[in-house]
């Protein structure tokens, strides 16, 4: 009743003060029912004047409560140049009845079309989408609060932004932790229920973001973009960013930055230091060998298996005894032959730590070689402080750069490097077939040394050369070397892990001194006592056999010679 009344109080209203002008009346007849009334561009609504803060509203009939009522004073209200002289003068008179939509009309609907049908009801698809269609838009707008009048009038604002029909765009998901909404763009020739869904890279490239936000200003539009959209709307990243996955992910990295500082501290091997002043005075004790540590340590002692040229020769024939004779891995838990860096810091007990040990020579001679690991990304500093301090001549290495997985770091430089306190220059380079030598010079203050660097690459991964001869050439060289080096410290010797090809080349120099001074040879004893110097050397029976044949290939060459 109270709307009839209202109808027919604006109707009189304008006819009286538009008497010349009687057709605009007949026009705002039609332009009212009896219900309710619409505007020009054919949304529906009920105008009234709220007093409520002396604010102008207009309560759409299919919003549900006051608080999703739209506040049009602060909308930049779209001016529609279809509205005669005669109404802006009536909107002079009666501004609060004369309030234009904050919808703008669709881009494709220029004329009032009076007949124009609304667009069906907008509906959330939950469609199994593929992540490279869907795309994302964030809202200030809360998304629990969009109500179907509102999804249809953001769906046709995304129409106008991209030049499409308002049916080609179609809403997927409301993401209310994101606080957006997700939809796809479909073809034309869409049909109902099948996720025929456009590229989101393709639809963005024609998105009029002007448009997009003039249409939908009171949505409070601030992110437009592509986002992986998993089935069932259900998004990984999402399960990832909860409370508890930020959690995990923190302890995660929390774990893996202490680990990575212990690691850079003191190399690939990670101590631990207990404060023990507070436990008062404790007695010292030793861990007792177990009876089978005893046998293995007397075994290492006193086995030896002497072989004169022709048994040597036999043996390479029968590997089988070899594989026989062959003792496994034996760790070693004595560390007496360990080499001890110069502590950085007298109270850091972990500075004097590097992976390598002192291994005797034929006869027993002392420090006659340093076998080690191949040198880390953490550990090169460590290495050249070793090479310095105890006055290394040569550097063997037995290894390429990476074997399926990286074996040992570039520790050289091109030209010139400085590592810690010691600064490496390479003089030349001289390739050889198997094997390549390069000429170092170490500087430490105003002190400077020579040291003769080889880099062996010729043995396979995961198995022995077929042929010994080029390492047995490398161990001649590097013998002469260590000849001529009168005076100077151990050779170091390096593959990865520092044992098993670094074990064979010791071994089989060692084997060769003894042959050529004794004319016999115990290749047994040998490893066995580079064993007790450091654990598992020599690792495979393979590598066993091939020391055995590199010795016997070498005893031919020195009968060779005294024939000549």
């Amino acid at each position: 009743m109270k709307d009839s009344i209202l109808i027919q109080a604006i109707t009189m209203q304008i006819t009286g003060s538009v008497t010349m002008h009687k057709s605009f009346s007949v026009l705002c007849l039609l332009l009212f029912t009896a219900a309710d009334c619409f505007s020009g561009d054919n949304d529906h609504f009920l105008a009234i004047r709220e007093r409520k803060n002396w604010k102008s509203r207009f309560i759409y009939s299919h919003v549900q409560s006051i608080e999703k009522s739209l506040d049009l004073e602060r909308q930049k209200m779209p001016e529609h140049k279809f509205h005669s002289p005669a109404n802006q003068k009536g909107s002079k008179l009666f501004p609060a009845f004369y309030m234009k939509s904050a919808f703008p009309r669709s881009s494709h609907n220029q004329a009032l079309n009076l007949l124009a049908s609304e667009d069906p009801d907008v509906e959330i698809e939950n469609l199994p989408i593929p992540e490279s269609c869907v795309i994302l838009v964030m809202l200030k707008m809360d998304v629990n609060k969009l109500n179907t009048t509102l999804l249809r009038k953001f769906r046709q604002g995304v129409a106008a932004a991209l030049g499409l029909m308002p049916q080609q765009v179609h809403i997927n998901r409301l993401n209310g932790k994101k606080n957006c909404v997700e939809l796809f763009i479909s073809p034309l020739n869409k049909k109902i229920g099948v996720p025929d869904a456009l590229p989101s890279a393709e639809v963005l490239r024609s998105l009029n973001l002007h448009t997009l936000h003039q249409r939908l200003s009171h949505f409070g539009i601030t992110e437009v973009s592509p986002e992986k959209n998993v089935l069932h709307g259900q998004h990984e990243a999402d399960k990832l960013w909860t409370k508890e996955g930020f959690y995990t992910i923190v302890i995660f990295l929390s774990t893996f930055v202490i680990i990575v500082t212990c690691l850079m501290q003191r190399g690939s091997n990670v101590s631990l230091t207990l404060d023990m002043s507070s436990l008062g005075i404790v007695e010292p004790f030793t861990v007792a060998p177990t009876p089978r540590e005893k046998v293995t340590i007397e075994y290492l002692q006193t086995a030896s298996r002497v072989l004169t040229r022709q048994q040597l020769h036999d043996v390479v024939q029968s590997p089988h005894l070899l594989h026989t004779e062959f003792m496994p891995y034996v760790p070693s838990r004595d560390p007496i032959s360990r080499v001890c860096l110069k502590p950085k810091n007298l109270k850091d007990a972990l500075s004097t730590y590097i992976n390598a040990n002192f291994i005797r020579g034929y006869g027993g001679t002392e420090k006659t070689f340093i076998a080690t690991q191949g040198p880390m990304i953490n550990t090169v500093n460590d290495f050249w402080q070793m090479v310095w301090q105890e006055d290394v001549p040569v550097i063997v290495m037995i290894t390429k750069l990476k074997e399926k997985n990286e074996k040992c770091v570039l520790y050289w430089p091109e030209k010139r490097g400085i590592y810690g306190n010691v600064e490496v220059l390479v003089n030349s380079v001289n390739e050889h077939e198997y094997y390549t030598i390069r000429i170092l010079t170490l500087k430490q203050g105003s002190q400077s040394r020579i040291v003769k660097h080889y880099w062996y690459t010729s043995w396979p991964d995961h198995k022995t050369p077929d042929s010994a001869q080029p390492l047995l050439q490398l161990m001649l060289d590097v013998e002469d070397d260590r000849k001529a080096f009168t005076g100077r410290g151990p050779v170091v010797v390096h593959c990865s892990a520092g044992i098993g090809r670094t074990g064979c080349f010791i071994s089989t120099s060692i084997g060769c001194c003894q042959l050529k001074e004794e004319g016999v040879v115990d290749v047994l004893s040998i490893v066995c006592k580079l064993r007790m110097d450091r654990g598992g050397m020599v690792q495979t029976s393979e590598q066993y056999q091939f020391v055995h044949h590199a010795l016997s290939l070498y005893e031919s060459r020195l009968s060779a010679e005294k024939v000549q």
